[in-house]
């Protein structure tokens, strides 16, 4: 009895320790970056005006990437006090605005304090300079959707 229990754990263990097959390879892909990304800091800027515009919004950012002719707009609105009970009129107007002005785009916008940090300091550090700074960039802004959709 011993045996056969000492047998079925060693075997448990070692098929339960076994990497996934492909799983660097897999890895290795997902880092990989081909293109740079272009920031468009004057759509930036009329974005960040457009959403200030909105009634009860106190400060805004933006994040506007385009690769190929696909541009990628990222906007996040800092909304205080009572404004903050009808966040989700102010989002939705926001993009209605945006959406109307950059048909060719794809929109995002955030009421939530902390993506509009992160889309702040994205935005202050400009313009990329090489490939890599671009990737990086495209990276952060990629983690900036994923915590927008929760």
């Amino acid at each position: 009895m011993r045996i056969l229990f000492l047998t079925l754990s060693l075997l448990l263990l070692l098929t339960g320790c076994n990497p996934k097959p492909g799983g660097k390879i897999e890895a290795a892909q997902k880092l990989k970056c081909d293109q740079f990304y272009i920031r468009e800091e004057e759509v930036e800027k009329e974005a960040i005006s457009l959403a200030k515009k909105v009634s009860g919004v106190d400060d805004a950012a933006a994040v506007v990437l385009k690769e190929n002719t696909k541009r990628k707009i990222v906007v996040g609105v800092k909304v205080s006090n009572f404004n903050r009970l009808r966040m989700k009129g102010i989002r939705k107007e926001i993009y209605d605005d945006l959406e109307a002005k950059y048909k060719d785009g794809e929109i995002h916008v955030s009421t939530d304090a902390k993506v509009y940090k992160e889309i702040e300091t994205l935005q202050k550090k400009g313009t990329p300079g090489s490939k890599e700074e671009s990737c990086n960039q495209k990276k952060e802004l990629k983690k900036i959707e994923k915590d927008m959709k929760g």
